[in-house]
């Protein structure tokens, strides 16, 4: 078992690669905005993945598809489609927005209470 994705290793030993370092940045940004901290992974049976892991009430279904996609890209003439791995997010958030307030009504709350002051 590996500690550490390692692109610098693909890079000296002359490994073609192309996006990787794209995918991996996009991973360790929702890993930062999710978890507070920076993103470690490991590689299990083959695959890389974060060595922390997903609360059960974070939809972990979409982020464990996006993060596993991102770091598991099987070749490096291989481009993910981004727009795909989009859908699922945009999917979830059209099916659940009946249950949260829209934006109007957040800034409208807002400006009520400011006006207030």
């Amino acid at each position: 078992m590996r500690t550490a994705f390692n692109l610098v290793d693909t890079i000296h030993q002359r490994n073609p690669w192309r996006h990787e370092i794209d995918y991996y940045g996009i991973c360790v940004v929702v890993h930062s905005l999710l978890h507070g901290r920076y993103l470690e992974v490991v590689q299990e049976g083959g695959r890389w993945e974060p060595k922390t892991t997903l609360k059960r009430y974070w939809q972990t279904h979409l982020w464990s598809a996006l993060i596993d996609t991102l770091l598991n890209v099987p070749k490096a003439t291989h481009r993910v489609d981004l727009a795909a791995l989009r859908r699922p997010f945009e999917d979830h958030l059209e099916e659940t927005s009946h249950r949260t307030p829209t934006l109007k009504d957040l800034l409208r709350e807002q400006e009520t209470l400011f006006s207030s002051l």
